[in-house]
Protein backbone atom coordinates (compact mmCIF):
# COMPACT_ATOMS: atom_id res chain seq x y z
CA UNK A 1 0.00 0.00 0.00
CA UNK A 2 1.79 3.23 -1.32
CA UNK A 3 -1.22 5.84 -0.74
CA UNK A 4 -3.82 6.76 1.10
CA UNK A 5 -7.01 8.63 0.67
CA UNK A 6 -7.04 10.64 4.02
CA UNK A 7 -11.20 11.81 2.97
CA UNK A 8 -12.41 8.21 4.80
CA UNK A 9 -10.69 9.20 8.38
CA UNK A 10 -14.07 9.85 9.78
CA UNK A 11 -15.06 6.10 9.32
CA UNK A 12 -11.76 5.59 11.89
CA UNK A 13 -12.50 4.81 15.50
CA UNK A 14 -10.84 4.66 18.37
CA UNK A 15 -9.71 1.65 19.54
CA UNK A 16 -7.12 -0.36 22.32
CA UNK A 17 -4.67 -2.78 21.14
CA UNK A 18 -3.19 -5.37 23.25
CA UNK A 19 -0.61 -7.94 22.32
CA UNK A 20 -1.00 -10.62 24.38
CA UNK A 21 2.32 -13.18 24.89
CA UNK A 22 3.06 -12.30 21.39
CA UNK A 23 -0.05 -15.44 20.40
CA UNK A 24 -2.59 -13.07 20.38
CA UNK A 25 -3.40 -9.41 19.11
CA UNK A 26 -6.88 -8.22 20.99
CA UNK A 27 -8.78 -4.89 20.00
CA UNK A 28 -10.87 -3.83 22.08
CA UNK A 29 -11.14 -7.06 24.34
CA UNK A 30 -11.69 -9.12 21.20
CA UNK A 31 -8.97 -11.36 19.44
CA UNK A 32 -8.55 -10.33 15.91
CA UNK A 33 -5.25 -12.27 15.27
CA UNK A 34 -3.15 -15.54 16.33
CA UNK A 35 -0.14 -15.77 15.13
CA UNK A 36 3.48 -15.76 16.17
CA UNK A 37 4.25 -15.86 12.60
CA UNK A 38 5.82 -12.45 11.22
CA UNK A 39 3.97 -13.75 7.96
CA UNK A 40 0.09 -13.27 9.70
CA UNK A 41 0.50 -9.08 9.29
CA UNK A 42 0.65 -9.10 5.81
CA UNK A 43 -2.74 -7.61 5.93
CA UNK A 44 -1.86 -5.31 8.76
CA UNK A 45 -0.82 -1.61 7.92
CA UNK A 46 0.11 1.74 9.69
CA UNK A 47 -0.07 5.15 9.00
CA UNK A 48 1.52 7.55 10.63
CA UNK A 49 0.34 10.90 9.55
CA UNK A 50 2.75 14.52 10.25
CA UNK A 51 1.11 16.60 8.31
CA UNK A 52 -1.85 16.91 5.39
CA UNK A 53 0.81 15.52 2.19
CA UNK A 54 3.48 13.95 5.04
CA UNK A 55 2.53 10.18 5.72
CA UNK A 56 4.02 7.15 6.07
CA UNK A 57 1.85 3.33 5.12
CA UNK A 58 3.71 0.63 6.53
CA UNK A 59 3.24 -3.22 6.80
CA UNK A 60 2.90 -4.15 10.98
CA UNK A 61 5.78 -5.36 12.59
CA UNK A 62 5.39 -7.20 15.94
CA UNK A 63 8.14 -4.55 16.57
CA UNK A 64 5.82 -2.18 15.62
CA UNK A 65 3.09 -3.85 18.31
CA UNK A 66 4.22 -1.73 21.07
CA UNK A 67 4.08 1.79 19.47
CA UNK A 68 0.05 0.60 19.18
CA UNK A 69 -0.45 -0.33 22.31
CA UNK A 70 0.72 2.53 24.08
CA UNK A 71 -0.48 5.62 21.96
CA UNK A 72 -3.70 6.82 20.84
CA UNK A 73 -5.32 4.78 17.83
CA UNK A 74 -8.10 4.47 15.25
CA UNK A 75 -8.84 1.46 13.54
CA UNK A 76 -10.60 0.55 10.58
CA UNK A 77 -11.29 -2.80 8.73
CA UNK A 78 -11.53 -2.39 4.75
CA UNK A 79 -12.38 -5.86 3.79
CA UNK A 80 -9.50 -8.00 4.55
CA UNK A 81 -7.20 -5.09 5.12
CA UNK A 82 -6.45 -4.12 8.65
CA UNK A 83 -5.90 -0.31 8.62
CA UNK A 84 -4.24 1.91 11.90
CA UNK A 85 -3.81 5.03 12.17
CA UNK A 86 -1.40 6.04 15.45
CA UNK A 87 -2.20 9.87 16.54
CA UNK A 88 -0.09 11.98 18.95
CA UNK A 89 -2.26 11.71 22.25
CA UNK A 90 -3.45 15.51 22.76
CA UNK A 91 -4.12 15.43 18.99
CA UNK A 92 -5.88 12.48 19.77
CA UNK A 93 -8.03 13.90 22.90
CA UNK A 94 -8.73 16.95 21.29
CA UNK A 95 -10.87 15.19 18.62
CA UNK A 96 -12.64 13.25 20.92
CA UNK A 97 -13.47 16.69 22.35
CA UNK A 98 -14.65 17.93 19.63
CA UNK A 99 -16.47 14.95 18.19
CA UNK A 100 -18.34 15.27 21.82
CA UNK A 101 -19.19 18.91 21.40
CA UNK A 102 -20.32 18.01 17.30
CA UNK A 103 -22.69 15.77 18.96
CA UNK A 104 -24.32 17.72 21.27
CA UNK A 105 -24.23 20.28 19.00
CA UNK A 106 -26.59 18.59 16.54
CA UNK A 107 -28.90 17.36 18.82
CA UNK A 108 -29.08 21.16 21.03
CA UNK A 109 -29.45 22.53 17.39
CA UNK A 110 -32.82 19.74 16.52
CA UNK A 111 -33.85 21.44 20.23
CA UNK A 112 -33.23 25.17 19.42
CA UNK A 113 -30.73 25.16 22.59
CA UNK A 114 -27.90 27.02 20.87
CA UNK A 115 -27.36 29.72 23.88
CA UNK A 116 -24.65 27.82 25.31
CA UNK A 117 -22.57 27.92 21.47
CA UNK A 118 -22.65 31.43 21.59
CA UNK A 119 -18.81 33.31 20.75
CA UNK A 120 -17.61 33.61 24.49
CA UNK A 121 -14.87 36.24 23.95
CA UNK A 122 -16.24 38.54 25.65
CA UNK A 123 -17.22 36.25 28.33
CA UNK A 124 -13.02 35.74 28.51
CA UNK A 125 -12.95 38.98 28.74
CA UNK A 126 -15.30 39.55 31.50
CA UNK A 127 -12.78 37.14 33.26
CA UNK A 128 -9.34 38.74 32.26
CA UNK A 129 -10.32 42.24 33.26
CA UNK A 130 -12.38 40.85 36.85
CA UNK A 131 -8.99 39.34 38.24
CA UNK A 132 -9.78 39.40 42.28
CA UNK A 133 -13.37 38.29 41.24
CA UNK A 134 -12.15 35.17 39.52
CA UNK A 135 -9.26 34.59 41.98
CA UNK A 136 -11.97 34.90 44.92
CA UNK A 137 -14.30 32.56 43.17
CA UNK A 138 -12.22 29.80 42.58
CA UNK A 139 -11.33 30.03 46.30
CA UNK A 140 -14.82 29.71 46.84
CA UNK A 141 -15.03 26.56 44.89
CA UNK A 142 -11.80 24.91 46.12
CA UNK A 143 -13.38 24.57 49.55
CA UNK A 144 -16.85 23.45 48.06
CA UNK A 145 -14.96 20.78 46.49
CA UNK A 146 -13.31 19.97 49.51
CA UNK A 147 -14.16 16.67 49.38
CA UNK A 148 -13.65 15.71 45.93
CA UNK A 149 -10.36 16.94 45.45
CA UNK A 150 -10.37 18.65 42.63
CA UNK A 151 -7.31 19.99 41.10
CA UNK A 152 -6.87 24.09 40.65
CA UNK A 153 -6.99 23.51 36.82
CA UNK A 154 -10.65 21.22 36.85
CA UNK A 155 -11.95 23.95 39.35
CA UNK A 156 -11.08 26.64 37.11
CA UNK A 157 -12.10 25.01 34.02
CA UNK A 158 -15.90 24.73 35.52
CA UNK A 159 -16.26 28.04 36.92
CA UNK A 160 -15.28 28.93 33.07
CA UNK A 161 -17.68 26.91 31.57
CA UNK A 162 -20.11 27.82 33.78
CA UNK A 163 -19.41 31.52 32.92
CA UNK A 164 -19.84 31.06 29.26
CA UNK A 165 -23.10 29.55 29.61
CA UNK A 166 -23.59 33.57 29.08
CA UNK A 167 -22.36 33.62 26.40
CA UNK A 168 -24.77 35.52 24.46
CA UNK A 169 -25.24 37.93 27.30
CA UNK A 170 -22.10 38.64 28.85
CA UNK A 171 -22.51 41.43 30.98
CA UNK A 172 -24.79 38.78 32.80
CA UNK A 173 -21.70 36.47 33.44
CA UNK A 174 -20.12 39.45 35.31
CA UNK A 175 -22.91 39.99 38.00
CA UNK A 176 -22.87 36.55 38.20
CA UNK A 177 -19.08 36.08 38.48
CA UNK A 178 -18.94 38.94 41.75
CA UNK A 179 -21.54 37.05 43.28
CA UNK A 180 -19.52 33.81 43.48
CA UNK A 181 -17.02 35.37 44.42
CA UNK A 182 -18.95 37.20 47.59
CA UNK A 183 -19.95 33.76 48.58
CA UNK A 184 -18.83 32.90 52.29
CA UNK A 185 -17.56 29.10 52.97
CA UNK A 186 -16.78 26.62 55.44
CA UNK A 187 -12.90 26.63 55.40
CA UNK A 188 -11.67 23.44 55.05
CA UNK A 189 -8.89 25.02 57.99
CA UNK A 190 -11.45 25.06 60.49
CA UNK A 191 -12.19 21.08 60.80
CA UNK A 192 -9.45 19.85 62.48
CA UNK A 193 -9.75 22.48 65.45
CA UNK A 194 -13.51 21.24 65.60
CA UNK A 195 -12.66 17.45 65.45
CA UNK A 196 -9.60 18.20 68.18
CA UNK A 197 -12.30 19.89 70.24
CA UNK A 198 -15.10 17.50 70.00
CA UNK A 199 -12.73 14.93 70.93
CA UNK A 200 -11.36 16.19 73.33
CA UNK A 201 -15.10 17.00 75.30
CA UNK A 202 -16.01 13.18 74.74
CA UNK A 203 -12.79 11.99 76.61
CA UNK A 204 -14.37 14.25 79.54
CA UNK A 205 -17.02 12.17 81.57
CA UNK A 206 -18.98 14.87 82.66
CA UNK A 207 -20.30 15.59 79.16
CA UNK A 208 -23.25 14.40 77.03
CA UNK A 209 -22.87 15.08 73.02
CA UNK A 210 -25.94 16.09 71.31
CA UNK A 211 -27.21 16.73 67.97
CA UNK A 212 -30.23 18.32 66.66
CA UNK A 213 -31.26 15.93 64.12
CA UNK A 214 -30.32 12.04 63.74
CA UNK A 215 -26.83 11.70 61.58
CA UNK A 216 -29.10 9.04 59.84
CA UNK A 217 -30.40 12.01 57.39
CA UNK A 218 -26.36 12.26 56.30
CA UNK A 219 -26.01 16.06 57.15
CA UNK A 220 -23.44 17.93 56.78
CA UNK A 221 -22.26 17.17 60.27
CA UNK A 222 -22.43 13.43 59.17
CA UNK A 223 -20.21 13.93 56.33
CA UNK A 224 -17.86 16.27 57.63
CA UNK A 225 -17.26 13.27 60.31
CA UNK A 226 -16.72 10.77 57.69
CA UNK A 227 -13.40 12.72 56.88
CA UNK A 228 -11.67 12.54 60.45
CA UNK A 229 -9.51 9.35 61.28
CA UNK A 230 -12.07 9.35 64.49
CA UNK A 231 -15.12 10.20 63.15
CA UNK A 232 -16.35 6.92 64.26
CA UNK A 233 -15.67 7.88 67.70
CA UNK A 234 -17.99 10.93 67.26
CA UNK A 235 -20.55 8.90 65.98
CA UNK A 236 -21.04 6.29 68.10
CA UNK A 237 -21.11 8.89 70.99
CA UNK A 238 -23.76 10.84 69.41
CA UNK A 239 -26.33 7.42 68.89
CA UNK A 240 -25.80 6.91 72.67
CA UNK A 241 -27.50 10.45 73.47
CA UNK A 242 -31.37 9.18 74.14
CA UNK A 243 -30.29 6.59 76.66
CA UNK A 244 -28.14 8.47 78.58
CA UNK A 245 -30.34 11.89 78.71
CA UNK A 246 -33.06 9.52 79.19
CA UNK A 247 -31.19 8.12 82.43
CA UNK A 248 -29.10 10.30 84.00
CA UNK A 249 -29.57 10.93 87.49
CA UNK A 250 -30.89 14.56 88.33
CA UNK A 251 -28.20 15.28 91.49
CA UNK A 252 -25.89 14.59 88.69
CA UNK A 253 -26.81 17.39 86.29
CA UNK A 254 -25.99 20.33 87.97
CA UNK A 255 -22.31 18.72 87.38
CA UNK A 256 -23.03 18.06 83.54
CA UNK A 257 -22.43 19.93 80.61
CA UNK A 258 -24.40 19.59 76.87
CA UNK A 259 -22.32 19.54 74.08
CA UNK A 260 -24.49 20.20 70.63
CA UNK A 261 -22.71 19.96 68.00
CA UNK A 262 -23.76 21.35 64.29
CA UNK A 263 -21.66 21.59 60.83
CA UNK A 264 -22.49 25.71 60.67
CA UNK A 265 -25.17 28.06 61.69
CA UNK A 266 -26.15 31.52 59.87
CA UNK A 267 -29.24 32.78 61.16
CA UNK A 268 -29.74 30.52 64.23
CA UNK A 269 -33.41 29.32 62.43
CA UNK A 270 -32.54 25.60 62.15
CA UNK A 271 -31.21 24.94 65.48
CA UNK A 272 -33.92 26.79 67.41
CA UNK A 273 -36.38 25.47 64.81
CA UNK A 274 -34.96 22.12 66.56
CA UNK A 275 -34.87 22.94 69.69
CA UNK A 276 -38.50 24.17 69.17
CA UNK A 277 -39.17 20.59 68.23
CA UNK A 278 -38.47 19.05 71.79
CA UNK A 279 -39.68 21.42 73.94
CA UNK A 280 -42.83 23.22 72.42
CA UNK A 281 -44.95 20.40 71.54
CA UNK A 282 -46.63 17.64 73.69
CA UNK A 283 -45.95 14.82 71.58
CA UNK A 284 -44.83 13.34 68.13
CA UNK A 285 -48.15 12.71 66.92
CA UNK A 286 -49.79 15.99 68.34
CA UNK A 287 -51.70 17.51 65.09
CA UNK A 288 -52.40 20.65 66.96
CA UNK A 289 -48.90 21.41 67.06
CA UNK A 290 -47.15 23.02 63.48
CA UNK A 291 -44.29 20.50 63.22
CA UNK A 292 -40.92 21.01 61.41
CA UNK A 293 -41.43 19.24 57.86
CA UNK A 294 -37.68 17.56 58.69
CA UNK A 295 -39.69 16.16 62.29
CA UNK A 296 -38.69 12.73 60.82
CA UNK A 297 -35.00 13.58 61.22
CA UNK A 298 -35.19 14.39 65.16
CA UNK A 299 -35.09 12.22 67.96
CA UNK A 300 -38.16 10.00 68.77
CA UNK A 301 -39.65 11.06 72.35
CA UNK A 302 -42.81 10.05 72.90
CA UNK A 303 -44.92 12.60 75.89
CA UNK A 304 -43.30 11.24 79.04
CA UNK A 305 -40.06 11.07 77.54
CA UNK A 306 -40.41 14.77 76.00
CA UNK A 307 -41.18 15.51 80.11
CA UNK A 308 -37.97 14.17 81.07
CA UNK A 309 -35.89 15.49 78.46
CA UNK A 310 -37.00 19.58 79.25
CA UNK A 311 -36.60 18.71 82.69
CA UNK A 312 -32.72 17.63 82.51
CA UNK A 313 -31.66 19.80 79.69
CA UNK A 314 -32.42 22.76 81.95
CA UNK A 315 -30.99 21.81 85.04
CA UNK A 316 -27.53 21.73 82.91
CA UNK A 317 -25.02 23.26 84.23
CA UNK A 318 -23.72 24.73 80.87
CA UNK A 319 -24.49 24.36 77.61
CA UNK A 320 -21.95 24.24 75.12
CA UNK A 321 -22.29 25.20 71.03
CA UNK A 322 -19.83 23.51 68.42
CA UNK A 323 -19.82 24.12 65.03
CA UNK A 324 -17.54 24.35 62.45
CA UNK A 325 -18.59 27.49 61.21
CA UNK A 326 -21.23 30.20 62.75
CA UNK A 327 -22.17 33.87 62.00
CA UNK A 328 -22.62 37.11 64.81
CA UNK A 329 -26.15 36.40 64.37
CA UNK A 330 -26.10 32.34 64.99
CA UNK A 331 -24.52 32.99 68.31
CA UNK A 332 -26.84 35.97 69.55
CA UNK A 333 -30.10 33.95 68.63
CA UNK A 334 -29.31 31.14 70.33
CA UNK A 335 -28.76 32.88 73.72
CA UNK A 336 -31.50 34.66 73.30
CA UNK A 337 -33.65 31.17 72.70
CA UNK A 338 -32.11 29.39 75.30
CA UNK A 339 -32.41 31.63 78.15
CA UNK A 340 -35.70 32.51 77.20
CA UNK A 341 -36.51 29.08 76.61
CA UNK A 342 -34.56 26.71 78.76
CA UNK A 343 -33.22 28.13 81.62
CA UNK A 344 -32.32 32.12 81.84
CA UNK A 345 -29.26 31.21 84.59
CA UNK A 346 -27.78 28.49 82.53
CA UNK A 347 -24.09 29.54 80.92
CA UNK A 348 -24.02 29.03 77.48
CA UNK A 349 -20.56 28.68 75.29
CA UNK A 350 -19.59 28.52 71.97
CA UNK A 351 -16.73 27.08 70.02
CA UNK A 352 -14.66 28.43 68.79
CA UNK A 353 -14.98 31.37 70.85
CA UNK A 354 -15.52 33.91 68.45
CA UNK A 355 -17.65 33.48 65.22
CA UNK A 356 -16.03 32.90 61.72
CA UNK A 357 -18.18 34.00 59.46
CA UNK A 358 -20.19 37.38 59.52
CA UNK A 359 -23.82 37.44 59.14
CA UNK A 360 -23.96 40.63 57.08
CA UNK A 361 -22.05 38.90 54.35
CA UNK A 362 -23.88 35.76 54.35
CA UNK A 363 -27.16 37.27 52.97
CA UNK A 364 -28.24 39.51 49.87
CA UNK A 365 -28.97 42.22 49.70
CA UNK A 366 -27.27 42.74 52.86
CA UNK A 367 -23.86 41.83 51.45
CA UNK A 368 -22.04 45.05 51.64
CA UNK A 369 -20.22 43.83 48.67
CA UNK A 370 -23.15 45.04 46.52
CA UNK A 371 -24.53 47.79 46.25
CA UNK A 372 -28.93 48.32 45.39
CA UNK A 373 -27.88 48.47 41.37
CA UNK A 374 -25.45 45.15 41.42
CA UNK A 375 -28.36 43.31 43.62
CA UNK A 376 -30.93 44.11 41.48
CA UNK A 377 -29.27 43.74 38.30
CA UNK A 378 -28.67 40.08 39.81
CA UNK A 379 -32.28 39.79 40.56
CA UNK A 380 -32.98 40.64 37.24
CA UNK A 381 -31.01 38.00 35.73
CA UNK A 382 -32.32 34.91 38.13
CA UNK A 383 -35.61 35.90 37.68
CA UNK A 384 -36.04 35.99 33.59
CA UNK A 385 -36.87 32.23 33.55
CA UNK A 386 -37.84 32.69 29.90
CA UNK A 387 -33.97 33.33 29.37
CA UNK A 388 -32.88 30.96 32.03
CA UNK A 389 -34.70 28.32 30.31
CA UNK A 390 -32.78 28.41 27.06
CA UNK A 391 -29.60 27.58 28.69
CA UNK A 392 -30.74 25.34 31.64
CA UNK A 393 -33.34 22.03 31.89
CA UNK A 394 -36.20 23.26 33.31
CA UNK A 395 -38.89 20.56 33.69
CA UNK A 396 -42.14 22.02 34.57
CA UNK A 397 -41.29 20.60 38.41
CA UNK A 398 -38.32 22.52 38.74
CA UNK A 399 -39.92 25.48 36.87
CA UNK A 400 -42.61 25.28 39.68
CA UNK A 401 -40.30 24.77 42.16
CA UNK A 402 -37.98 27.70 40.81
CA UNK A 403 -40.54 30.16 40.89
CA UNK A 404 -42.02 29.01 44.49
CA UNK A 405 -38.42 29.87 45.60
CA UNK A 406 -38.37 33.81 43.86
CA UNK A 407 -41.30 34.37 45.46
CA UNK A 408 -40.69 32.63 49.10
CA UNK A 409 -37.06 33.63 49.80
CA UNK A 410 -36.52 37.06 49.77
CA UNK A 411 -32.99 37.16 51.55
CA UNK A 412 -30.47 34.84 49.52
CA UNK A 413 -28.20 32.69 50.97
CA UNK A 414 -24.36 33.54 49.97
CA UNK A 415 -22.82 30.31 52.17
CA UNK A 416 -21.64 27.34 50.34
CA UNK A 417 -20.72 24.11 52.19
CA UNK A 418 -18.41 21.45 52.00
CA UNK A 419 -20.14 19.74 48.63
CA UNK A 420 -23.09 20.88 49.50
CA UNK A 421 -25.39 24.82 49.68
CA UNK A 422 -28.03 25.40 51.93
CA UNK A 423 -31.20 25.05 51.27
CA UNK A 424 -31.52 29.54 50.86
CA UNK A 425 -28.94 29.49 48.40
CA UNK A 426 -29.49 30.55 44.76
CA UNK A 427 -31.25 28.63 42.51
CA UNK A 428 -29.54 29.55 39.59
CA UNK A 429 -25.99 27.98 41.07
CA UNK A 430 -27.35 24.40 41.18
CA UNK A 431 -29.33 24.25 37.91
CA UNK A 432 -28.25 21.93 34.99
CA UNK A 433 -26.97 23.56 31.66
CA UNK A 434 -28.53 22.14 28.22
CA UNK A 435 -24.92 21.57 27.42
CA UNK A 436 -24.02 19.23 29.52
CA UNK A 437 -22.13 21.37 32.27
CA UNK A 438 -22.47 20.84 35.46
CA UNK A 439 -24.10 22.99 37.65
CA UNK A 440 -21.82 25.42 39.66
CA UNK A 441 -22.95 24.05 42.65
CA UNK A 442 -23.89 20.59 44.42
CA UNK A 443 -26.42 19.98 46.40
CA UNK A 444 -26.90 17.05 48.73
CA UNK A 445 -30.99 16.66 49.95
CA UNK A 446 -31.15 15.66 53.55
Amino acid sequence: MDSYDFSHLKEYKLCKIVYDNETKLKLDDKTILYTNNREDFKNFFIIKAFKEEDYEVKQLTIPDIQSLEYNSVYFKQDSETFLFIIVNDTIAKSYTTIEERFEDYNFNIKSNYLDCYENPIEVDKIIQSSTAHFNRAKVVLKHHFFYNSKTEHEIEWHLVNWLRLFSKNPEDSRILLEVIAAHQTINPDFLEPFFNETERLINQSNNILFTIKKLADFNGLYRSLGLYPNGRIIIDNLSLFKTKILNIPDEELNNKSLIILSEIGISGNQMINGLSFYFNRQSQNTENINLNKDWENYFDFNTDELDILRNKISKFKQISILSIAYTDKFKAELIKYIQGNINKNINITFFPAKNNLEHIKCILPNNPYFNSEKNMRFVEIIKDIDKLSRIFNFTREIKLKYEEKLESDSEKNLVVRLNSIPKKACMIFRLEPKNNTKPLFNRINE
